[in-house]
């Protein structure tokens, strides 16, 4: 059960890594990339998803600009990267390994 398991999981991570990620490159042409999404997702109603961060492009980004009173009265202008992303996984099943997509 074990290796299966891990076999399962590693077919899943070369698909996300090698042959998806150069789909994204060609289709799209930018890079995905593995760790903007912050780490591996959590999804109740997706359970056979591998727990790797998934492959990651942005799409539309902005910088929101916010003012905060400090404590001393003074005003301080905080700046924040604010956008979307589309992201790629797997999910891996005795049966199946099937792609994917999130967009955050």
């Amino acid at each position: 059960h074990d290796v299966r398991a891990s076999l399962m999981a590693c077919s899943g991570m070369a698909a996300v890594f090698g042959v998806l990620a150069i789909a994204l490159k060609v289709a799209g042409g930018v890079d995905p990339v593995a760790d903007m999404a912050g780490g591996p997702i959590i999804d109740e109603s997706n359970s056979d998803l591998i727990r790797v961060p998934p492959l990651s492009v942005p799409l539309r980004q902005r910088i929101v600009e916010k003012l905060t009173k400090e404590g001393d009265g003074e005003t301080k202008r905080m700046s924040q990267l604010q956008g979307e992303l589309f992201a790629v996984s797997a999910q891996a099943s005795n049966d199946t390994l099937d792609m994917v997509f999130f967009m955050f």
